[in-house]
């Protein structure tokens, strides 16, 4: 994870531009991941509409990538839960 300029808040593959508004973006990758099963359809189990900053760049060829747009570059954390949940946390004002 770490924070990019606007010419790297793209689609993975095909290098389209991702509107995601904010200031700052910070990008988080997965590599050996997927966000659908074998026949195509989402995986994902929970909700992104709680922070509409969130944006998807792409499940493609094992790496999922997501730009979260925020005010400015704050302190951030990123870390596992046992459950297999992703937990990002970013210092708020």
């Amino acid at each position: 994870m770490r924070y990019v300029p606007r010419s790297e808040v793209v689609q993975d593959g095909s290098d389209f531009p991702v509107r995601v508004e904010g200031a700052a973006v910070l990008r988080i990758a997965f590599e050996g991941a997927a966000m659908h099963w074998e026949d195509g359809s989402v995986s994902l189990r929970h909700s992104r509409d709680a922070y509409e900053r969130l944006r998807l760049g792409g499940d493609f060829e094992g790496y999922v990538t997501w730009f979260l747009g925020l005010d400015g570059e704050r302190p951030f954390r990123a870390f596992s839960t046992d459950a297999g949940t992703i937990v990002v946390d970013v210092v708020t004002p």
